[in-house]
């Protein structure tokens, strides 16, 4: 007898190509990542949350 059980599974962007996980039925996406920008102003490299893609997101 299977028993009825709930799977979360949290992760970064990386998963969106490296992962494949069974059984998924529905998947939440915030549809945010962050992405390397470059500050020229403080001439440094950040990271800044930004918007997927629809593509992205669909992966």
């Amino acid at each position: 007898m299977r028993y009825w059980c709930r799977k979360i599974v949290l992760a970064t962007n990386i998963a969106e190509s490296s992962i494949t996980i069974d059984d998924v039925v529905y998947v939440i996406d915030c549809g945010k990542a962050k992405e390397t920008s470059y500050d020229a102003l403080n001439k440094l490299a950040c990271l800044l949350p930004s918007w997927v893609s629809k593509a992205s997101a669909h992966q």
